[in-house]
C-alpha cells in the first residue's frame, strides 16, 4: 500500500472511531534515521541560511498542509476558531466530548456562533477535508 492511501486509510479510521489524529509519516525520525539525531544543529547545517533552499535542503521538501483548504472550506460554509464551523467539526468527530450549553459561558466575539454548531455540518466538513487532503497531497 502506497503512502498517500495509507494516509487516507488512517486518518479515515481515526475519524470512523472517534480517535486523536496524528498524521502517521514521521518526518522527523525518517531524517533523523537518514542524517543522524540533531542533524539541524549539525556542522553540514551551518551554511545553511547561506544556501537557502538549494542543495539538499529537507526543508524544500517537508511540505506542510491545511486541514482544510480554502476551496474545501467555502464548499463546507466556512471555517473559523471557537465558532460554528470548529464546534461542528467536533461534533462530527467527538459529539461526546462537544457541550453546547458551555456556549452560555463565552462571551468572545469569535466564539458567539457556535450554538449554531451540529454534527450534521461537522461530517459534511470532515467529507470535505478527506477530499481537499486526497487531492493536496502528494
Amino acid at each position: 500500500m502506497q503512502m498517500l492511501e495509507l494516509f487516507y486509510d488512517q486518518f479515515q479510521d481515526a475519524v470512523d472511531h472517534r480517535v486523536p489524529f496524528v498524521i502517521p509519516i514521521g518526518t522527523m525520525e525518517y531524517m533523523e534515521e537518514r542524517l543522524g539525531k540533531g542533524w539541524w544543529g549539525s556542522d553540514n547545517y551551518a551554511a545553511y541560511y547561506e544556501n537557502l533552499g538549494g542543495g539538499d535542503d529537507p526543508f524544500s521538501y517537508i511540505k506542510v498542509v491545511p486541514l482544510i483548504g480554502a476551496d474545501a472550506q467555502l464548499k463546507c460554509g466556512g471555517f473559523d476558531y471557537a465558532g460554528r464551523w470548529e464546534t461542528s467539526l467536533l461534533m462530527g468527530t467527538y459529539p461526546e466530548l462537544v457541550d453546547l450549553n458551555r456556549c452560555e459561558q463565552n462571551n468572545e466575539w469569535f466564539a458567539q456562533s457556535a450554538r449554531e454548531a451540529n454534527a450534521e455540518t461537522g461530517k459534511h466538513m470532515v467529507d470535505y477535508a478527506l477530499q481537499w487532503l486526497r487531492e493536496v497531497i502528494v
